[in-house]
């Protein structure tokens, strides 16, 4: 099963990193820039509480709540000129009755005293607090700043603005920063493209290069980078193609040697595995067994061998590792007898994986033999007759029939005629002789004319 491609995991896995990394950083600057804007907020409600004390302390002192009501709303009105957001300025005493309100009626308001932003203003500290209102019912942010001559807070300056606005403006900088955040995310997405394409690219040359290598394309070579690993990576593939190159031509070399021997053989040549499986057989093993040698490769002896003493000398080679020799007759239109020899094949880690059978026709060597033998025991007997003749009138010769001239010489001529037949059978070995060798062809037979019954007379006596 194929994996995904390299560029695609390298793609996806920059984009999530870096689309992780921007929602992070997004969420973080919005609560960073939450934070930021409550606390400009804070300090411009600070701002505006603490521009009443000049002129809130001498109308408290007199009693005149009426002009310090009339004095906040001015001051309101002052403030929210050109302003989204109203602000509302509230003046309680430490009794917490209210003595000036922008928003209300003053006189109406109810006790303020126990509102957390007041009590802290009372304490002596700026008091903060996000709540519903109970005066107008909506939620605001409340800042409370205490005015205070020496350690005695004679009144608190209350300011606030309706959180709805605040969360209004916030949203809208999260917009805006969605929106930067997405135009972020395409450009991450194409740096994301270009940086795989830029990695995977040439990892993808080296995977068509080893491709071509595989399929047999030795003197391609792969082309560099520029990144120093994968260069390394590349110079490593070419050298090992290097490698196999030289290794693949000492092999064919090999190959082409050891085939051109077989076929230079006279003797057959078989080759098995362990299976029966015939490996090999040169053109003299194929001519011997009469086979085609380009169809017998991979295919067992029992479909290539029909002879079954061949077939069983075969087996006891595979199961026998110790060297077999023998004599195997073929019958066949004509009878022809092997001489076979099996020796055990021995694979790199010393197992037997085969055997090697060498196959000689040896017919016509056993035929000469045949005749060489037939031929000694008639010889045998054409050279006895001679010898004894010509040991006979030797004989009679020393017995006394030397002085009789007539009759010696009659012997003599006998006895020269018998070595002349002698003299006629050695010529007639030595030309078998060289003929065996290969030496001079068979003469014509030559058949001498003449008297028939005088020579057989003369041959008796």
């Amino acid at each position: 099963m194929r994996g995904q491609r390299l560029f695609w995991r390298l793609f996806v896995s920059y984009l999530v990193i870096a689309m992780a990394a921007l929602m992070i950083s997004g969420w973080y600057g919005s609560e960073i820039l939450s934070e930021i804007y409550f606390e400009q907020v804070d300090a411009s409600l600070e701002a505006r509480a603490r521009l009443l004390i000049r002129d809130v302390k001498p109308l408290i002192d007199a009693g005149e709540y009426q002009a310090v009501n009339r004095l906040c709303m001015a001051q309101a009105e002052a403030v929210n000129e050109g302003q989204n957001v109203p602000t509302r300025i509230t003046i309680i005493l430490p009794s917490g009755k209210v003595a000036g309100e922008s928003n209300k009626d003053w006189a109406e308001m109810d006790d303020h005293s126990r509102r957390p932003e007041v009590v802290t203003a009372f304490l002596g500290e700026v008091g903060r607090s996000t709540r519903p209102s109970d005066t107008i019912g909506s939620d605001l942010r409340y800042v409370a700043v205490p005015f205070a001559v020496g350690d005695s807070t004679y009144a608190v300056a209350r300011t606030a603005i309706p959180v709805t606005e605040l969360h209004r403006t916030l949203k809208s900088i999260r917009r805006n920063l969605l929106l930067n955040g997405l135009f972020a995310a395409v450009l991450v997405g194409v740096a994301s493209l270009w940086l795989g394409r830029r990695i995977s690219r040439p990892l993808e040359d080296l995977e068509r290069g080893a491709r071509r290598l595989a399929q047999g394309e030795l003197d391609y070579r792969v082309q560099g980078a520029g990144i120093a690993e994968i260069d390394s990576l590349a110079d490593a593939l070419n050298r090992m193609a290097s490698q196999w190159a030289d290794r693949v031509r000492m092999i064919l070399r090999q190959q082409n040697e050891q085939e051109a021997m077989l076929a230079s053989m006279t003797e057959g040549v078989l080759a098995v595995d362990d299976h029966g499986a015939v490996i090999t057989m040169n053109p003299s093993g194929a001519r011997i067994l009469g086979a085609d040698p380009q169809k017998l490769r991979g295919r067992t002896v029992h479909e290539v061998v029909r002879k079954p003493d061949l077939l069983h000398f075969i087996e006891n080679a595979l199961s026998d590792s110790a060297p077999l020799e023998g004599e195997i007759e073929l019958i066949d239109d004509e009878t022809r007898i092997l001489h076979a020899h099996a020796t055990t094949l021995i694979g790199g880690d010393g197992r037997p994986i085969g055997a090697l059978i060498m196959l000689r026709d040896v017919t016509r060597l056993r035929r000469l033999e045949d005749v060489r033998r037939d031929f000694v025991a008639n010889v045998s007997h054409e050279l006895r007759t001679p010898i004894t003749s010509i040991k006979g009138f030797v004989e009679t010769l020393l017995d006394g029939a030397l002085d009789d001239r007539d009759s010696a010489r009659r012997f003599l001529e006998i006895i020269q005629r018998q070595a002349n037949r002698l003299d006629a059978i050695i010529e007639d070995l030595l030309a078998l002789s060289r003929l065996e060798r290969g030496q001079e062809e068979a003469p014509a037979p030559q058949f001498p004319t003449g008297d028939v019954a005088k020579m057989l007379r003369a041959a008796v006596e």
